[in-house]
């Protein structure tokens, strides 16, 4: 069966429903959305096909779809990025919580890759949809493959979703029938050096003016019982965007670990984050930093990866690491392995 979600100005009424804060345009045969969400009125979309025409021009901005969404917060996304077309990061998967952008955590096959499509002109766009894998394919060519969903979340809402720019969209239709997804091999994910920190246990978010000037953890100021925990998935990175909403006053949140040495001597410790870091072992201050979209230079996406290493000096007994992890956009994420210069000893 053939659901077609019709422009609100036709008259089989109103099936596209702009989310409060869109900027949009209709017009005769097609509605413009220069930003936001515009659902698509249907019932919880679970598996299934939804296709549409859309007309995006070359210059800057992003065009996708949020489904199995709750709300425009939270769901799964999947865009086009105008600019990009046929460089790697063409389009991209990221789950989003809480509002946020994640493209700096999720990387590597799967998740973002190249693309090309005409721009410009009108071109036939379809999502399938089936279990924990999706697929894009524009013009009947398949151009993005997701095979690893990372919300958990089996149905929700759907709509388009842009940002920057501006995008055409007509002849929009869901179909209930059977996804057509490409078999091929998934490669395995690439071994981890060193030991994983497998999860980390997170505070309530704070401002980062209160961990700017902080020299040892007693500078800062946190509730004892608003600690979480949040395992390292994708790429052994733990996505703090489940913890909370982006906020002023609340850009920032401490990450702690504890670690046990069987005798005193250094680790090294490869880590990453995004956007900014402090790091402290036993309440004092070892290192800052910040790898924050195009702080290198003009392409550079801050992605997340143990690219960093740094020296800890365990003690004898328990350790207690601590990542203050601040954020601008992206994708706010910690991630951490532990290894011995030399042969392993200790336990992490």
């Amino acid at each position: 069966m053939i659901l077609t979600a019709l422009l609100a100005v036709l008259v089989s009424g109103p099936a596209l429903t702009p989310a409060p804060d869109a900027q949009i345009e209709r017009h005769g045969d097609h509605l413009t959305l220069k930003g936001g969400i515009v659902w698509i009125n249907t019932d919880a979309f679970t598996d299934g096909v939804v296709s549409a025409e859309l007309r995006l021009p070359a210059r800057r901005g992003f065009t996708g779809l949020l489904f199995r969404a709750r709300d425009g917060l939270d769901g799964e996304l999947i865009y086009l990025r105008h600019h990009q077309r046929g460089n790697p990061d063409a389009w991209q998967y990221h789950p989003r919580h809480n509002g946020h952008q994640a493209y700096q955590i999720y990387q590597g096959e799967g998740f973002a890759g190249t693309a090309s499509w005409r721009v410009d002109e009108w071109i036939r766009v379809e999502l399938h949809v089936a279990g924990d894998r999706a697929e894009l394919f524009v013009d009947g060519e398949s151009i993005a493959r997701v095979d690893d969903l990372q919300t958990g979340r089996t149905s929700g809402r759907i709509g388009f979703w842009g940002l920057l720019g501006e995008r055409d969209i007509r002849q929009v239709e869901i179909a209930r029938t059977a996804p057509r997804l490409t078999q091929h091999q998934v490669d395995a994910p690439a071994e981890i050096e060193g030991a994983l920190i497998e999860s980390w246990d997170v505070s309530a978010p704070l401002p980062e003016s209160a961990v700017a000037q902080a020299m040892t953890i007693a500078d800062i100021t946190v509730s004892a019982g608003d600690w979480t925990t949040v395992p390292a998935t994708h790429r052994g990175i733990a996505d703090l965007n489940t913890v909370a909403p982006l906020g002023p006053e609340s850009d920032t949140v401490l990450a702690r670990h504890t670690i046990e040495a069987a005798e005193a001597g250094p680790v090294l410790f490869d880590f990453g984050f995004s956007d900014r870091a402090r790091v402290f072992l036993n309440g004092s201050l070892l290192y800052t930093g910040a790898d924050e979209f195009r702080s290198r230079d003009y392409r550079f996406l801050g992605t997340v990866g143990r690219y960093d290493t740094l020296v800890l000096p365990l003690q004898e007994g328990t350790n207690e690491l601590i990542v203050a992890v601040s954020e601008t956009e992206g994708g706010w994420a910690l991630t951490g392995a532990l290894r011995t210069p030399g042969p392993a000893s200790g336990h992490f």
